[in-house]
C-alpha cells in the first residue's frame, strides 16, 4: 500500500472512476498539484490505457480548476517515472505545477533542469533564481499578520490577530480543540462564512472531556454543518467530530491546534488556545507557528495525527448531542476561572418596544380562541425575534402539553429562499441555544428537530405532504407569504393543523397584506410598519431622492428576463455613474452603504469611486472583498466614506450611523426594497435622517417602490393621483419623497388606463405594478367593492376577461361554468355556505366531495379557529354548546342549514350521493379548466367571506365591545356615537356604522366619528366641535405606547354604559395621563374601566367639505363630492346633513326640523337661487336651533 492510498478522499481535490488529485505536501508553487491512479501502479508504462486516460482527463480538470481559483500564467505539467528520473513515491503521480510571469529570473529550459548543468542537484550548477514565493507563509508588517513564531497572547498579542488572516486566504482549515465555547464560534462566524463562500473545506475535532465544551456551541457547530450540506455544490464543506472520553479510557483529552492551506499558504499553530473568544482575544496563551515550508517533517507529523484523530472521532449528530446536553447538565464540574464560559455579548436581552406590545396582543389572541395571526412589522423591528420571543411564551404554556410521540411541541419556520431559513435560525438559536434545529432545504431532510426551518418548495412536493402528519407541529411561523407563492402556502397550510399559525410580513402597504389576509383568517393582531417606527422615532426619517436610470429597459418584457447576468451588463456603464456623481455631490453623507447587483458590479463601483477620490470599499464573497469585520470598524470609525455591497448587507448590518443609501441595483420586490432602505434607518447620535438615492427606470415594476412609499402616508394619494395630479403627501415627519420630473414623466406614461370607478383603478395599478392580478378578495380587504364592475360587465370575471388577465384555462372555465357568477351573487345571511365551501377546497374536494360526518367536523374545527365568525352559532336553539356540541346533534343541525340550502335550491349545484356532499358536475376532462374552476371559485369564495367579515364587524377584545368596524366603500363612520371632546358623560353602548364621504382614501382599519365639545380645541392642531376626526384601530395597544398621542378611549362597562373621549397621552411625573388640549378644560383621569380604541390620524373639518360660501351649485359632486343630489327640506347624502331653504333670514336661524340628529353634527345649508341653490356656509345645532355662525 502506498502513501497515496492511505490519504483520506475528505483531502481530494477532484477525482474520477480510476485517478484521484492532492495538493502536493511540498508545493514549488501555490497550487501545485499530484494526479495519481487509484490503483498502485509505480510507472507510467505500466498503467492501462484507461487509467492513462483517465489521468489526462483529470489533469484537464484540475487545470481548470487552477485557471479559476489561482489564474496562473503556465504550466509545468512532469512524471518522475523511476527512482533515477527522481521519484521517490513507487506510485505513479502526475505534476501539474503552475507558474507566473517572473516567478524566476528566466524561465527558458523549463523541464529541461530536471538535470542540471552537467551533473545532478548534489552538484548545483546553475540555475534559474527564483524570484517569487514559492509557496511557505509569509508573515509581515503588509498583510498586517505579525512576523514572530510564537503567538504569546494577552492584549498586546492577541492569537486571533495570528489566526484570521490565514483564516481569510485558506481553502482547507483543520482545527482540534478540546474545548469549544459559544463565544468563540460566534467570533469566528464571519471568517467561516466567507471561507464557506469560497468553497474551503472545513474540519473540527472536539471532545467531551469534563463536559466543558458547551452544548450551545456544538448546535452551532452542527447548524453549520447542516448549513454546507444543504448548500449548492459550490460552497464549501463544514464537518465536525466528536472525540469521547470513553474511547480514551477516562485519559484527559487537551490538544490544541489550528492548520490552514490555500494558496501560497500552509500553516499551523500548536499550543493552548481552545476555540472560546478570551483563548483567541485577550487570555495569555502559547501558540508556535509550523510552517510547511520551513518545517516540513513537523508539519506532516501535524497531518498524520489529525488524520488519526479524525478517524478515531465520532460525527457529531443530533442524538449524540441530546444526550450530551443531559450528561452535561446532570454531572456539572466546577472549572477553573480560565475554562469558564465567556459572557455571550451577542445573545439579545429581552423583548423591547414594539415586540412587547406585538407579544401582548399575539397572547390575548390565543386566549380569545385564535389559532391564526398575521404581524406586520417593518424591517429593522425585530420580526424574526418577535416570532422566536412569541413561541417561547407559546412553549411555556404548552410545557404539559405533550405529543403521543412523547416528545415537547414542535415548531416549523417556513420561508422561501434557504437564506431567509438560514438567518431566522440564527435569530433562533440565539433565543433556543441548545434546542434540537433541523434544515429542510435543497439536500438536507431533517424534518425530526424540534424547531424544522424549511422552504416551501421542498415542503409542498407531494412525498412530502403524504408523509407529513397534520398534527406535526404545534407552532409554525410563514415568513414573507407573498403573491407568488400563495398557492403553495394554502396548498401547504390546507395539510397542516397547528395550534398556532403566525404570519410575518415587512411589508407596510396594505394590499400586500390583504394578499395574504386569507390565510390568516383575516385577522391582522399587529402592525409598526416603517411609518410607525419613524413615528415612535425608533427608526429615523428618510429622505428619498428617484433619480432617472440610464438604463433602457424594455416594457414589453417580463421582469423575470433580467437576469442578475444581463442587469450587471446594463448597470456597470459610465453614463449610470456620472448620473450618480451628480447625486452623490449634491445630496451628502458621511457613511454610505451602496447596493450593487453582482460582485463584479459591486468591484467597479468601488473601483469608480476611489478614481473620484472617496474612500471605498467592497464587501462580497469574491476573491477581491475586502475584509468584513476590518471594513465594518473603519465605516463606523468614519475612516471609510463608502461601503460597496451586493446582498451580504440586506441583513445584519449594525452600523447605526450609516446616513446614505444608494440603490444601484434594480429590484421588483418591495421586502428587498424595505431591506436595503432599513440598513440605514437605524438611530444614531447626531443622525437627524437617511439619505436614499435611488435609480427609477422605465418598467411597470418600478411603480410598486412608489406605491410602497406612498403606503407609508396615513391617507395615500392612489400613484394616478400623486403621478398624475400632484396629490398632497402625507409621510411620517421628517421624510421627503422627491422624484425627478423626467421620473415623474416617465412613470406617469406607465400607468394603466384610467377609471372613474376606484376599484377598476386599482385592480390596474396593481395588477401592472407587480405583474399578478389581484384577487377581489384582495380589493374587498381594501375597502373597496368588486361589485361595482357588474354594472358594466355582469360579474367579477366578466371584468377580469375584458382586462386579458384571464388564463386560456380560466376562460373556459368562465365559459362552460354558470356557477361562478351565481356564487358571487347567492344570497347569505350567515357566513355557513361559504365555510362550505372553503373546507372543501381546503381539503381538495370540489369535485371528489366529502363524506357528511367529515364535512361537518371540518367545519367546526374551521368555525373554532375563526371567533368573529363562530359568533354566527350564537343563539342556535339546535345546538346546547355551539363551540363543543354533541356531534350528532351538529352533524344534523349543518345538514339541516348550510348543506340543504346548497342541495335544495331550484338549480342545485351540489348533490348528497352515498353520504357523500359533491359539485353536481364531474370534474372537466381538461386538467387545466378544473385547476383553473377551483382557483376562480376560491377567489370568490374568499371575496364573500372578506366582505362577510367586515360587515360583521368582529368583537375581538375590550376595544371592539364598544364599537365595531365594517368596512364599506366610503370611510366608514359612527354619527351617533359621541366622542366627547369636552367634559365626561354618559354615552350609548351600541354606536350603529354608517358611512360618510370624506377628502381620505378608505382603509379597513380606518373609520370616522364627529367632535363633539371644546376640550381638544387648543395646540398646534385643534379638534373643533363638529369637526370629523379620523381614526386608526389600536386594538390591544396600550397607553405608554401612544405617548404623544391623540386618542379615542373608552370608559365605564356594558352594565353601567360607556362614555367616548379624545384625549391626547401624555407622561408626568413618570406617570400617564390623559390631557385636554384646550387648557381651559380638565384632564382626564385614568382608571380600571379605562381601553384604547383607536388613535387620531387625521382631521377634516366641514368648512373644508363644502365650497365657497356664496358659490350657486348645480354640479352637486363637483361641489360636494357626493353620489345623489339632496332634497329639500333636508337629508342625509354620504353621511353628510343638507338644509335646504327658500330664503335664509337675516338672523341665520333656521326653523326647519331635523329629525333624529346626531352628536355634533353640523349641516351645509342651501338657499334657492333661481334653478339652482346658493351655498350659505355650516350650520350648527346652538341653542336649540340651527343656525349659520
Amino acid at each position: 500500500m502506498s502513501v497515496f492510498s492511505s490519504i483520506s478522499p475528505d483531502l481530494w481535490v477532484a477525482d474520477n472512476e480510476l485517478a484521484f488529485a492532492i495538493r502536493d505536501g511540498y508545493p514549488v508553487s501555490a497550487g501545485h498539484t499530484l494526479v495519481i491512479p487509484k490503483r498502485v501502479v509505480a510507472s507510467w508504462f505500466e498503467a492501462t490505457e484507461a487509467e492513462r486516460s483517465g489521468l489526462l482527463q483529470l489533469v484537464d480538470r484540475v487545470k481548470a480548476d487552477l485557471d479559476r481559483e489561482l489564474q496562473p500564467d503556465a504550466y509545468n505539467i512532469g512524471i518522475n517515472d523511476g527512482a533515477a528520473a527522481g521519484q521517490t513515491v513507487a506510485h505513479l503521480h502526475v505534476h501539474v505545477i503552475p507558474r507566473w510571469n517572473g516567478d524566476v529570473d528566466d524561465p527558458r529550459g523549463g523541464v529541461r533542469f530536471v538535470i542540471p548543468a552537467r551533473g545532478n542537484y548534489k552538484e548545483p550548477g546553475r540555475l534559474p533564481e527564483a524570484k517569487r514565493d514559492p509557496g511557505p507563509w509569509r508573515a509581515d508588517a503588509a498583510t498586517g499578520i505579525p512576523a514572530q513564531q510564537l503567538a504569546t497572547g494577552g492584549p498586546r498579542d492577541p492569537f486571533y490577530g495570528h489566526l484570521r488572516p490565514a483564516l481569510l486566504r485558506a481553502d482547507a482549515i483543520y482545527i482540534v480543540a478540546a474545548f469549544v465555547q459559544d463565544s468563540g464560534v460566534q467570533l469566528l462566524n464571519d471568517a467561516i462564512d466567507r471561507a464557506l463562500a469560497r468553497g474551503a473545506k472545513l474540519r473540527v475535532i472536539t471532545g467531551d472531556y469534563l463536559h466543558i465544551t458547551q452544548a450551545q456551541a456544538l448546535h452551532q457547530l452542527l447548524d453549520r454543518a447542516q448549513d454546507a450540506d444543504s448548500a449548492d455544490e459550490t460552497a464549501g464543506s463544514f464537518g465536525v467530530r466528536i472525540i469521547e472520553t470513553k474511547a480514551l479510557g477516562g485519559r484527559a483529552f487537551h490538544p490544541k491546534a489550528w492548520r490552514m492551506e490555500g494558496p501560497s499558504l500552509a500553516v499551523a499553530w500548536v499550543g493552548s488556545s481552545n476555540w472560546s473568544r478570551s483563548a483567541l482575544t485577550h487570555g495569555v496563551e502559547w501558540n508556535l507557528r509550523v510552517e510547511r515550508a520551513n518545517q516540513p517533517g513537523s508539519y506532516r507529523e501535524l497531518v498524520v495525527a489529525f488524520e488519526e484523530l479524525w478517524a478515531a472521532a465520532r460525527p457529531l449528530d443530533l442524538a449524540w448531542l441530546q444526550d450530551y446536553a443531559r450528561r452535561a447538565a446532570s454531572d456539572p464540574i466546577t472549572l477553573p476561572p480560565a475554562e469558564l464560559a465567556d459572557p455571550d455579548p451577542t445573545a439579545p436581552a429581552e423583548p423591547r418596544g414594539v415586540q412587547l406590545e406585538a407579544l401582548e396582543v399575539l397572547a390575548n389572541a390565543r386566549a380569545s380562541g385564535r389559532s391564526r395571526a398575521l404581524v406586520v412589522l417593518a424591517t429593522g423591528l425585530g420580526k424574526t425575534y418577535l416570532s422566536a420571543f412569541d413561541v417561547r411564551g407559546f412553549l411555556a404554556d404548552e410545557v404539559h402539553d405533550v405529543h403521543e410521540a412523547g416528545g415537547p411541541p414542535r415548531v416549523l419556520f417556513v420561508a422561501h429562499r434557504r437564506e431567509l431559513l438560514i438567518q431566522a435560525r440564527a435569530s433562533f438559536r440565539r433565543v433556543f441555544p441548545t434546542a434540537s434545529f433541523g434544515l429542510f432545504v435543497g439536500d438536507e431532510a431533517q424534518l425530526d428537530a424540534q424547531f424544522v426551518f424549511a422552504s416551501i418548495q421542498k415542503l409542498t412536493r407531494p412525498r412530502t405532504l403524504e408523509a407529513l402528519r397534520p398534527d406535526a407541529f404545534a407552532y409554525v411561523i410563514i415568513d414573507e407569504s407573498h403573491h407568488v407563492a400563495a398557492d403553495s402556502y394554502r396548498q401547504l397550510l390546507a395539510h397542516l393543523e397547528p395550534r398556532f399559525l403566525l404570519g410575518l410580513t415587512a411589508t407596510p402597504e396594505r394590499a400586500d397584506d390583504a394578499d395574504v389576509a386569507s390565510l390568516f383568517d383575516d385577522h391582522v393582531a399587529y402592525r409598526a410598519d416603517l411609518g410607525e417606527g419613524i413615528a415612535r422615532e425608533l427608526l429615523v426619517p428618510f429622505r428619498y431622492l428617484g433619480i432617472r436610470d440610464t438604463i433602457a429597459y424594455d416594457q414589453r418584457q417580463s421582469w423575470s428576463r433580467y437576469t442578475t447576468q444581463l442587469l450587471e451588463g446594463l448597470a456597470t456603464s459610465e453614463a449610470r455613474m456620472d448620473k450618480l456623481w451628480r447625486a452623490w455631490v449634491e445630496h451628502p453623507g458621511l457613511r454610505t452603504l451602496v447596493f450593487c447587483v453582482s460582485i463584479a458590479h459591486a468591484d467597479y463601483v468601488r473601483d469608480w469611486l476611489r478614481e473620484r477620490g472617496v474612500a471605498a470599499e467592497a464587501v462580497h464573497t469574491g476573491p477581491r472583498s475586502g475584509d468584513r469585520e476590518q471594513v465594518l470598524a473603519e465605516l463606523e470609525a468614519g475612516a471609510l466614506e463608502a461601503l460597496v455591497a451586493v446582498d451580504l448587507f440586506n441583513e445584519g448590518l449594525d452600523v447605526p450611523q450609516i446616513d446614505r443609501v444608494v440603490m444601484l441595483r434594480p429590484t421588483a420586490s418591495p421586502v428587498v426594497f424595505l431591506q436595503q432602505l432599513g440598513r440605514g434607518l437605524r438611530v444614531a447620535e447626531g443622525k437627524p435622517f437617511l439619505q436614499v438615492i435611488d435609480f427609477v427606470g422605465n418598467h411597470k415594476v418600478f411603480l410598486q417602490r412608489v406605491r410602497t412609499l406612498l403606503s407609508l402616508s396615513p391617507n395615500p394619494p392612489s400613484l394616478g393621483e400623486f403621478l398624475g395630479d400632484r396629490a398632497a403627501l402625507q409621510l411620517p415627519a421628517g421624510c421627503e419623497l422627491e422624484l425627478e420630473l423626467e421620473v415623474i414623466d416617465m412613470l406617469a406614461k406607465l400607468l394603466p388606463a384610467g377609471s372613474r370607478n376606484q376599484t377598476i383603478r386599482t385592480y390596474r395599478e396593481l395588477r401592472d405594478a407587480r405583474g399578478v392580478r389581484p384577487t377581489p378578495g384582495e380589493l374587498a380587504r381594501l375597502g373597496l367593492n368588486p361589485a361595482s364592475v357588474r354594472k358594466q360587465h355582469q360579474h367579477w370575471y366578466g371584468f377580469v376577461e375584458a382586462e386579458g388577465d384571464l388564463s386560456p384555462g380560466e376562460r373556459k372555465a368562465l365559459s362552460e361554468h354558470d356557477w361562478l357568477r351565481q356564487l358571487e351573487v347567492t344570497p347569505m345571511t350567515k357566513c355557513f355556505k361559504m365555510v362550505v365551501l372553503e373546507v372543501l377546497l381546503a381539503h381538495d374536494a370540489l369535485f371528489s366531495g366529502m363524506a357528511i360526518e367529515q364535512l361537518c367536523r371540518a367545519c367546526h374545527a374551521w368555525l373554532l379557529r375563526n371567533p368573529d365568525l363562530l359568533t354566527d352559532l350564537d343563539g342556535v336553539g339546535a345546538l346546547d354548546d355551539p363551540r363543543r356540541p354533541d356531534p350528532e346533534q351538529w352533524r344534523r343541525y349543518w345538514e339541516k342549514n348550510p348543506i340543504a340550502a346548497w342541495v335544495g335550491a331550484k338549480r342545485p349545484w351540489f348533490v348528497v350521493q352515498d353520504g357523500v356532499f359533491r359539485f353536481r358536475k364531474r370534474a372537466p376532462s381538461d386538467v387545466a379548466v378544473t385547476e383553473a374552476l377551483e382557483r376562480l371559485t376560491r377567489h370568490i369564495v374568499d371575496w364573500r367571506l372578506a366582505t362577510y367579515r367586515r360587515r360583521r364587524a368582529p368583537h375581538e377584545d375590550a376595544a371592539s365591545s364598544v364599537i365595531a368596524l365594517p368596512v364599506r366603500g366610503m370611510l366608514v363612520a359612527y354619527p351617533s356615537l359621541q366622542a366627547a371632546a369636552g367634559s365626561a358623560g354618559p354615552s350609548s353602548v351600541g354606536a350603529e356604522p354608517e358611512c360618510v364621504r370624506l377628502p381620505i382614501e378608505a382603509r379597513p382599519d380606518h373609520f370616522a366619528v364627529r367632535v363633539t365639545g371644546h376640550s381638544m380645541d387648543g395646540g398646534r392642531s385643534p379638534l373643533h366641535d363638529g369637526d370629523w376626526a379620523v381614526l386608526e384601530w389600536a386594538r390591544g395597544f396600550g397607553l405608554a405606547a401612544l405617548v404623544g398621542r391623540v386618542v379615542l378611549i373608552g370608559r365605564g362597562d356594558a352594565d353601567e354604559g360607556y362614555s367616548h373621549h379624545l384625549k391626547r397621552v401624555v407622561r408626568d411625573d413618570g406617570g400617564l395621563r390623559l390631557r385636554s388640549d384646550n387648557p381651559a378644560k380638565p384632564d382626564l383621569p385614568i382608571d380600571a374601566t379605562t381601553v384604547v380604541i383607536a388613535r387620531l390620524v387625521g382631521s377634516v373639518t366641514p368648512e373644508q367639505l363644502g365650497p365657497t360660501v356664496g358659490s350657486v351649485v348645480r354640479d352637486w359632486a363637483q361641489a360636494f363630492g357626493i353620489s345623489e343630489p339632496p332634497r329639500a327640506p333636508w337629508s342625509r347624502i354620504d353621511g353628510h346633513l343638507f338644509i335646504m331653504v327658500e330664503r335664509l333670514a337675516d338672523s341665520g336661524q333656521l326653523e326647519v326640523p331635523v329629525g333624529d340628529r346626531m352628536p355634533g353634527e353640523t349641516a351645509f345649508v342651501l338657499a334657492r337661487s333661481g334653478d339652482a341653490w346658493r351655498y350659505e356656509g355650516v350650520g350648527r345645532w346652538r341653542e336649540g336651533r340651527w343656525r349659520i355662525t
